[in-house]
């Protein structure tokens, strides 16, 4: 006869094997649930993956056009700026032209000035001689007239 602790044993033992295929069985059933946790983990990962570099490649589009935007900006700014030298050296040699102009124009007025006061004066002596010239021809005359 099996002594009662050794039974006792034999017992616990029996019930040891047979509840480690149910261990067995939990593990197992926790891992599948991990994996499916982090398949879902991972998908997940992948998406926001996927949606960062979709992102990336947009901002890339983006600064592209800004580049190209800023490079057109640039060219106008040049652009416009040596129309704007262009037309200040223009507005420069004009304002010196009109000043020229005006100068001449002084010059010139000031001339006709002078050249019109020495005619008025000469106008003046025309008149003069012209009466002394008169006066003389009625004076020969008026003699002529009582010599006859």
């Amino acid at each position: 006869m099996i002594p009662n602790v050794l039974v006792f044993h034999l017992i616990e033992l029996c019930n040891l094997f047979a509840s480690q295929p149910c261990l067995f069985v939990q593990e197992k059933n926790k891992e599948k649930q991990m994996r499916s946790e982090l398949e879902l983990q991972l998908q997940e990962k992948e998406r926001q993956l996927q949606e960062i570099l979709t992102r990336h490649q947009e901002m890339e589009q983006k600064l592209s056009k800004l580049n190209q935007v800023e490079t057109q900006t640039k060219q106008e700014n040049e652009r416009l700026q040596k129309e704007k030298d262009e037309l200040e050296e223009l507005l420069g040699q004009s304002q010196e032209n009109l000043e020229e102009s005006r100068t001449a124009a002084l010059m010139l007025s000031e001339g006709i000035a002078i050249e019109r006061e020495s005619l008025v004066k000469q106008l003046d002596i025309l008149k003069d001689v012209n009466k002394k010239l008169r006066d003389d021809k009625d004076e020969a005359e008026a003699t002529d007239l009582r010599r006859v």
